[in-house]
């Protein structure tokens, strides 16, 4: 009677023979906890037991997932299961090295199911730091990258370069976690220097290309450079179903902050009633910088404080307040209907929109007039507003025509 163990071995040697992807995917995937304990219950094999398997790199595959079962599923032991799992990676790119672009599905399996131990890894040590782990998951998974990235194969759809995509998104949100920022931008410029041998993010899967330009478009906006990162963005976003909804809230998220700085193009009311969670947490700070009120756009960032510093959104949404305070100088303007605006006309109104109440008399203001000149002329050197200051005269002298250049706030459809 044949045991479970050969019965395996046999159907594994069949799916190799064959390059039955989806089978080689069923027999080392960990992610069903049934087929995992199953195979928990396998003797370590022999090299008789592996006979049938002809190449010794995929008989050390074998043995390495039988022991990872154990490992889960027998002592439940998540830093051996890790390691094995490190292991079954390695095993899996030098397997890779010699095979074509069949193999691609099980690898980017595995480096899926290694990133969810990781996270198993940490959730069951908080007080750890994990960190260390992560950065062999990094280790490891770049590896892949560059299989893939330097595959010499010359008929294209064999080719396994078709994966690039899909091993750098992973790669690139590893060494966002990390903090890794160089070390992000590397793989681009590793793709850029490769980029007319490359297949297009129009020519791989929408699941490969959606998530790389969206870890991409974030290096981007780390970076600086708004306008590559609202192209790449906006891209995903067009990759994306209608009913992709969790992924098109994670991309909204970051596009909607850099639209507006590039563009001045504020989200609609379409946008805020199909996501509501942008509305929560959007909503309140585009008033404000409409309607040039300082307080409660502080009040607006105070109540998504920590969820905007967790997607390093902080700094990005505070380049907003100088259109608060743009749109609070040309209000001012109109007001007025004087071109030459005392400095202390200015404090007077910045006081106001940031307090909501009249100062008493003998109170002092929160704005003192360097404060308000210094606001002044960062504004005036940046371009938002065009005019001059005066520092004898604590005067700020506007340009007649288009004082506040740009500044026109729109929705998106």
């Amino acid at each position: 009677m044949t045991s479970p163990l050969s019965a395996y071995i046999v159907e594994f040697a069949l799916a190799l023979k064959t390059r039955n992807a989806a089978n080689v995917m069923l027999y080392l995937s960990i992610s069903n906890a049934p087929g995992t304990v199953y195979k928990a219950e396998f003797p370590v094999p022999s090299q008789h037991d592996l006979s049938g398997i002809r190449e010794e790199t995929w008989r050390e595959l074998i043995t390495l997932h039988i022991r990872l079962c154990k490992a889960i599923a027998v002592t439940v032991d998540l830093v051996q299961a890790f390691t094995l799992q490190i292991e079954v990676l390695n095993c899996m790119n030098r397997i890779a090295l010699r095979e074509d672009n069949w193999l691609l599905r099980p690898l980017y399996q595995t480096t899926t199911e290694l990133y969810s131990l990781y996270r198993l890894r940490a959730a069951s040590s908080p007080e750890e730091d994990t960190s260390k782990d992560l950065e062999k998951v990094a280790d490891t998974v770049n590896k892949t990258f560059k299989l893939c990235l330097n595959d010499r194969n010359l008929v294209e759809v064999r080719s396994k370069k078709l994966g690039v995509f899909v091993f750098a998104g992973r790669l690139l949100k590893i060494y966002i976690k990390l903090n890794h920022f160089e070390l992000a931008k590397s793989v681009e410029k590793a793709i850029l220097s490769l980029v007319t041998e490359l297949p297009t993010v129009d020519d791989v899967p929408k699941s490969h290309s959606i998530p790389y330009l969206y870890y991409s478009g974030l290096i981007s906006s780390y970076d600086g450079d708004l306008t590559a990162a609202e192209t790449k963005l906006t891209r995903a976003l067009s990759f994306c179903t209608s009913n992709s909804t969790k992924q098109l809230k994670h991309i909204l998220v970051y596009l909607i902050p850099i639209k507006f700085l590039n563009k001045r193009v504020t989200p609609s009311l379409h946008l805020y009633a199909r996501f509501p969670e942008l509305a929560a947490l959007y909503r309140g700070i585009f008033q404000a910088v409409q309607t040039g009120d300082l307080r409660s756009f502080d009040a607006a960032v105070e109540g998504c404080e920590q969820f905007l510093l967790d997607k390093s959104l902080y700094l990005m949404v505070e380049y907003l307040r100088e259109y608060c305070l743009v749109k609070l100088f040309k209000r001012t303007l109109l007001v007025t209907g004087k071109h030459q605006l005392p400095v202390s006309a200015l404090q007077v109104t910045l006081e106001y929109s940031q307090t909501h109440r009249s100062r008493d008399k003998d109170e002092e203001f929160v704005y003192s007039l360097d404060r308000v000149e210094c606001l002044l002329a960062n504004l005036i050197y940046k371009g938002k507003v065009k005019g001059y200051m005066s520092h004898q005269n604590r005067v700020v002298v506007l340009s007649k025509t288009n004082a506040f250049p740009l500044q026109v706030v729109r929705a998106s459809t």
